[in-house]
């Protein structure tokens, strides 16, 4: 019973050590380069948010697309969808990677942002481009 469990342990140790590796751009593949200064990823890429939406299962998603307006292939889009109440109240923060976004085209995400009361005034997720990552 105690192998069983600190086998577990050590899977779920590892998983994170993964996520949080992949999640801070150093997967990113040799010969790329990320960019993280906003003022330079507003000028090569941009975000559309539609409305959330709830799924069979009560698991609220947030939908968009991301626009390569370089002339550059990314490898990647990283963003972070924030979700508020209309109060203002922070409910719940979510990182996703867009992957291989051609250069002058959209590349549409839906991610999973949480499960919230049916009877929850409005979320208004917010959305910001963190960091892009494309080939030198």
């Amino acid at each position: 019973m105690r192998l069983v469990r600190w086998v577990i342990y050590l899977a779920i140790a590892a998983g994170l050590v993964l996520g949080a590796w992949w999640l801070s751009g150093a997967g990113a593949s040799p010969g790329v380069k990320v960019v993280k200064d906003e003022k330079q990823l507003s000028q090569i890429a941009k975000i559309d948010l539609l409305e959330p939406y709830r799924d069979d299962y009560e698991i609220v998603h947030a939908a968009g697309r991301v626009a390569n307006l370089s002339n550059r292939d990314f490898e990647y889009a990283k963003i972070e969808i924030k979700v508020k109440t209309e109060e203002g109240a922070a409910k719940n923060a979510v990182q996703i990677k867009v992957n291989r976004i051609p250069a002058g085209s959209l590349k549409s995400f839906d991610a999973q942002i949480g499960v919230f009361e049916v009877d929850q005034p409005k979320l208004n997720p917010e959305v910001k481009l963190i960091e892009v990552a494309y080939a030198r």
